[in-house]
């Protein structure tokens, strides 16, 4: 758990190039079994971590600042406030759900391991579907919810704003 709070701190978000180039430099240096005059080993604990959660892994090139791990829930805030406060209307449903799937494919696709490549294809296509899926589970799910004349206009209420949850969990598959 340590790690996950570590690489999810969203201090990271503002980590420089030149951050993360004398990050690099530090480790380097201590590789080779030399230190900066006065680093400490808090401070190349400090520059691990952050490298850690700014560096793919497989590429070692950065990922984008709004794809690291500690941009998901300051990313997903207004997309889930968009999804949950917006007027369940058909394009309101369309707009917040590809909003949602295009930033949980991005995400996925920064993210992913590049040891193992997708083709252009694969990627496409598991976009395709996803957002297909959530768009027609939204949609289908608001009509059902309508058209439920025997339940409460709360019960009604309360399951209308609980299809964007139902719909981005079940089409969230297709994108991984």
């Amino acid at each position: 758990t340590k790690h996950f709070f570590a690489v999810t701190n969203p201090a990271y978000l503002f980590a420089s190039q030149a951050q993360i180039k004398a990050d690099q430099d530090a480790l380097e240096r201590f590789k080779g079994g030399r230190r900066a005059a006065g680093e400490t080993d808090d401070a190349l604990w400090e520059a691990r971590t952050r490298l850690n959660a700014v560096i793919h892994p497989d590429t070692g090139k950065p990922i984008p600042p709004y794809f690291r791990v500690c941009a998901f829930v300051p990313a997903n805030i207004p997309i889930c406030a968009g999804m949950l406060m917006a007027p369940p209307t058909t394009f309101n449903i369309v707009l917040w759900q590809w909003v949602n799937q295009s930033y949980n494919a991005g995400f996925n696709f920064a993210n992913r391991n590049a040891s193992s490549p997708m083709t252009n294809a694969n990627i496409a296509t598991a976009y395709s579907v996803a957002t297909t899926l959530s768009i027609g589970i939204g949609l289908g799910m608001n009509r059902a919810v309508e058209r439920a004349t025997n339940l409460s206009p709360t019960a009604r209420a309360v399951l209308t704003r609980c299809t964007p949850f139902a719909a981005v969990g079940l089409s969230n598959v297709a994108n991984l």
